[in-house]
């Protein structure tokens, strides 16, 4: 393997490592996260197996992690500007319906940081990511 062939392997797996970082800190800095969608869904077609698995992984997390978090902020604006409280038993209506919203983004994001912590140890080890499904969690390696 030439010199520049180990320097390009290298790349690839530190901008896979740095995408499953972009999702993560993607959670709470919006632009981050459509960042990492964009620069997975071009990697997509790579020529390394490993670096390709990694990537659909990666698209599946932040575009379902994009997805979720759109509908829930505009449910959250339509609410708010949509319907205001006009007294105090809907004020306190509106703001369980804000917690329970809020807590439906918790398990999204729950479920994006759990994906791209298993992916980046993944992409650590070397390992290639065997196809998943969507609603998978627990990414297995290929062996």
């Amino acid at each position: 393997m030439s010199e520049a062939e180990t320097i390009g392997s290298k790349a690839r797996e530190f901008n896979t490592a740095r995408n499953y970082a972009f999702i993560l800190f993607g959670l709470f800095f919006w632009p981050l996260l459509l960042v990492a969608y964009a620069r997975s869904s071009r990697a997509r077609s790579s020529e390394d197996e490993r670096v390709r698995s990694h990537a659909v992984f990666q698209y599946q997390t932040s575009s379902v992690a994009l997805v979720s978090g759109g509908l829930l902020l505009v449910i959250f604006l339509v609410m708010i500007f949509g319907f205001p409280p006009t007294n105090a038993l809907e004020a306190a209506h509106a703001r369980m319906r804000n917690i329970s919203l809020l807590n439906v983004g918790y398990i999204f994001s729950l479920w994006a940081a759990v994906r791209s912590i298993r992916g980046l140890y993944l992409a650590g080890a070397g390992d290639a990511l065997s196809p998943t499904r969507l609603w998978t969690v627990w990414a297995k390696p290929v062996r």
